[in-house]
């Protein structure tokens, strides 16, 4: 090629300055502040620093291939909020090479070689008309954004390298182009990502975090940064006769998206308010012109989770849902989600969910499996009553690995077995917190331990257990039995049933147990409160007992295990029974496995 040198003007800088939002509850742009998301008040301001005009910092003239052009842009923190910012490289104008001669003409970006360092260590390279349009995050070496304090800078380096395979046709080409400034507070939630969209052709659009998917068809080619930003109240009034489910997506697109374009939006509407039926969700758009809420009609996509809807452009959407209709009284706190029935909500849960019951009354037609590591709680024992309204033998049976917390619920038995672990269930963990039980045989049945399959007997382990709080009502008593039981805590809990017996830990002999048995602060008014056919160590303390039967009231204690494991404890202290201080500490000996019908401790 000739050597002739190139006359050029690279790229002209302009800087978008923050603008000063002031007031509460606002997340700040250096554009726009949106009002509705908790925040403190502040300001929020970038400017280039004095010593970096706009006007001269990249104007480049003259280049010849091979040559080198640099120049430093020093961001400043002008406000008193910390901000993060990125910088958009965008085209104003070109003028094709070989004197504009059109088809013959070169694009200047193609041969220049462009280095964006990052004070903070993100190195962004590659021809100028690969990084026009792209977001240049002002981030780290792996990419994380760098946060800029109030009164700090922040340096932005920019090498131009004229790639020396350019030919003539390349002379006299020209290109002016515009670097944007964009700072967002810290924690922002707004996401934003740059696009090239081709006329007609359907592009997909995420932004996960927002929750938020779309499929763009552009009037025409464009490039465009759609910015998306979700929140949960807004200072527009809902639709009449209807109630916010607390989703707001201001969604928009700079520049606008050209006419004659076509999204298909999905917005995910987890989570939900208590009591909102999915089925009943409706999407709105606010009309700036009319002030008002217009339906869009969209499709309630129950499988997805999210509404669907056909527009020409973006705007302020809004989810929202009748505001008379009956709420819906079972709720996956967890999932954001509720249900008719809890058959239903314990169907669809995962592991670590949390369902809460509204107050009212919940009659089970069917056995309810549960496990699965799920809480399960009620508004109080007065306000949320489970009923079994099936013949099933169990009501409650237990899934193998079980995890459960349950509180704040009556149950109500017709003379089934309540909660049941079968032989070949391992618990990993029970907790019974502030609960009553009614009417069942037995409220709380854990059953024999049994070697299956070739396993052992730990496969049928149950590794703790918790009762507290709990009434235990005109039932049979608490059977905790055959089972190697690591850990149990019963707590704080009446046993008023009519059987003799209120709790009884049945053959937990295992030398393998490492945790404790603890009774503290109960009431019991059985003749056998606390019957103990197990391995210690155990403690009972502060504990009430009243039986006004001539037989007398008795701790009984049994115990019957292998003859290698020796003088393992039992203590009772600042017990009363019929209102006589009881204290004992007792070891148990080493009886052989054909005794325990006759070996025995009766306290008194």
């Amino acid at each position: 090629m000739n050597n002739k040198k190139l006359a050029l003007a690279v790229i002209a800088v302009l800087l978008v300055a923050g603008l000063i939002g002031a007031g509460i509850m606002a997340w700040f742009t250096s554009e726009q502040a949106i009002v509705g998301n908790l925040f403190e008040a502040g300001t929020l301001v970038i400017e280039l620093d004095e010593e970096t005009p706009a006007e001269a910092l990249m104007k480049f003239e003259n280049m010849q291939p091979g040559d080198v052009e640099e120049a430093t842009a020093t961001i400043k923190n002008a406000g008193t909020l910390p901000f993060k910012f990125y910088a958009i490289i965008t085209e104003d104008s070109h003028v094709p090479g070989n004197d504009g001669a059109g088809s013959e003409g070169g694009y200047l970006p193609d041969m220049l070689v462009v280095t964006v360092t990052m004070q903070g260590g993100k190195v962004y390279e590659a021809p100028l008309s690969a990084l026009l349009n792209q977001v240049l995050v002002y981030a780290d070496d792996d990419g994380d954004p760098v946060t800029v304090d109030p009164d700090e800078t922040a340096d932005i380096n920019i090498k131009v390298v004229f790639n020396t395979a350019a030919g003539n046709e390349y002379q006299n080409a020209a290109f002016t182009g515009t670097i944007t400034f964009i700072a967002t507070q810290v924690d922002n939630p707004t996401e934003w990502q740059i696009f090239t969209f081709e006329k007609e052709k359907e592009t997909a659009v995420e932004f996960s975090t927002q929750g938020v998917e779309m499929k763009v068809k552009a009037g025409d080619d464009t490039n465009t940064v759609i910015t998306v930003e979700r929140y949960d109240t807004s200072t527009n009034p809902p639709p009449s006769d209807m109630d916010p489910a607390g989703i707001y997506l201001e969604i928009s697109a700079d520049p606008p998206l050209p006419e004659g374009s076509e999204v298909v939006l999905e917005v995910s509407y987890l989570p939900l308010p208590p009591g909102v039926d999915e089925t009943e969700l409706k999407l709105y758009r606010y009309n700036e012109t009319t002030g008002q809420w217009d339906d869009l009609d969209a499709e309630v996509d129950t499988d997805k989770k999210v509404l669907r809807a056909t527009l020409s452009g973006l705007s302020t959407f809004g989810i929202f849902y009748d505001a008379e209709a009956e709420p819906l009284p079972v709720y996956n706190k967890t999932k954001g989600l509720s249900y008719e029935t809890i058959q239903a909500a314990v169907d669809d849960a995962a592991a670590g969910d949390t369902i809460e019951l509204a107050a009212g009354k919940y009659t089970l037609m069917q056995a309810l499996n549960l496990g699965r590591g799920l809480s399960l709680k009620g508004a109080g024992v007065e306000s949320t009553t489970i009923s079994i309204g099936h013949s099933e033998n169990y009501a409650f049976p237990l899934t193998s690995n079980a995890n459960l917390h349950l509180e704040n619920i009556t149950f109500k038995g017709t003379g089934k077995i309540g909660f049941r672990a079968s032989s070949q269930t391992h618990v990993e963990k029970l907790e019974f917190i502030n609960c009553a039980f009614e009417g069942f045989s037995f409220p709380i049945y854990l059953a024999e331990r049994l070697k299956t399959n070739g396993g052992t007997e730990d496969d049928n382990r149950i590794n703790e257990i918790t009762i507290k709080g709990c009434v235990f009502n005109n039932t049979q008593h608490v059977y905790l039995g055959r089972g190697v039981v690591d850990s149990a805590l019963i707590e704080g809990n009446t046993f008023a049933g009519t059987n003799q017996i209120g709790i009884e830990f049945y053959d937990c002999w295992t030398p393998r147990r490492t945790g404790q048995i603890s009774f503290e602060s109960n009431s019991f008014t059985n003749e056998y409160p606390i019957v103990l056919l197990t391995g210690g160590p155990v403690t009972i303390n502060n504990t009430s007992v009243t039986y006004n039967q001539t037989s007398g009231n008795r701790i009984y204690v049994a115990y019957v295990k292998a003859a290698s494991v020796e003088n393992e404890k039992v203590s009772i202290s600042n017990t009363t029974i019929n209102g006589e201080m009881q204290e004992l500490e007792a070891y148990f000996p080493s009886w052989g496995w054909g005794d325990v019908a006759i070996h025995s401790y009766l306290v008194p």
